[in-house]
C-alpha cells in the first residue's frame, strides 16, 4: 500500500504515478494532491490509483480508506465510502448528489503504462513497435485506446492533459 503525493518536490505529477504503476504493477496506491480537480482524479485511476485524496479533504477519511484496504482490501474500502464523500475511488461517474462516487473506471495494463511513456517520451508508433515488438497496427490500437481513455483527439493533447 502506498500513498503517494502528487505535488511533492520530486514528484512530476501524473508522471510519477505512472512511473511506480510500472516498477511495481501490484502495489495499492493511492493518491493524494492538491488539485481538487475531477480530471486529474480520473486520469489517476486510469492510470492504475485505486482512489484520489484531494489535500482539502478531511485527512481521516483518507486513513480510514488507507486502513480499510490494508486490512480488508481496496474492493471493501471503496464499498465503505459514503457516496457523498467528495473523494475519487474507482471513478466512473456522479451520484445523485452530484459529488464523485466509488464507482468503477478504466484501468491502463502494464503494456498500455508502457506505451503511454513512450509516449510522452515522443516516440513514434514505429520506434514503440520496435521497442514493445509488436506491430505498428497494434501501438495505433494501443493508442487510440489511450486517447480515448484520456478524452483528448491527439498525441499533444494527451501529453498536455498528463504534463499538468
Amino acid at each position: 500500500m502506498v500513498v503517494l503525493d502528487l505535488d511533492l518536490p520530486d514528484s512530476d505529477g501524473l508522471n510519477a504515478l505512472m512511473t511506480f504503476r510500472q516498477r511495481f504493477p501490484q502495489a495499492v496506491v493511492v493518491v493524494n494532491s492538491g488539485a481538487d480537480d475531477p480530471a486529474i482524479a480520473r486520469h489517476a485511476v486510469a492510470l492504475g490509483a485505486v482512489a484520489f485524496f484531494a489535500k482539502s479533504g478531511d485527512l481521516g477519511d483518507m486513513l480510514g480508506f488507507v486502513h480499510d484496504c490494508v486490512t480488508h482490501g481496496p474492493q471493501t474500502a471503496s464499498q465503505r465510502l459514503p457516496r457523498n464523500l467528495p473523494v475519487f475511488a474507482d471513478l466512473a461517474g456522479l451520484s445523485d448528489t452530484g459529488k464523485f462516487a466509488p464507482l468503477p473506471g478504466p484501468r491502463l495494463s502494464t503494456r498500455q503504462l508502457q506505451i503511454l511513456q513512450w509516449l510522452l517520451e515522443g516516440k513514434s508508433n514505429r520506434e514503440i513497435s520496435e521497442r514493445a515488438s509488436l506491430s505498428e497496427g497494434t501501438v495505433k490500437n494501443h493508442v487510440s485506446m489511450l486517447l480515448l481513455s484520456f478524452g483528448v483527439r491527439s498525441r499533444a493533447q494527451l501529453i498536455s492533459k498528463l504534463r499538468t
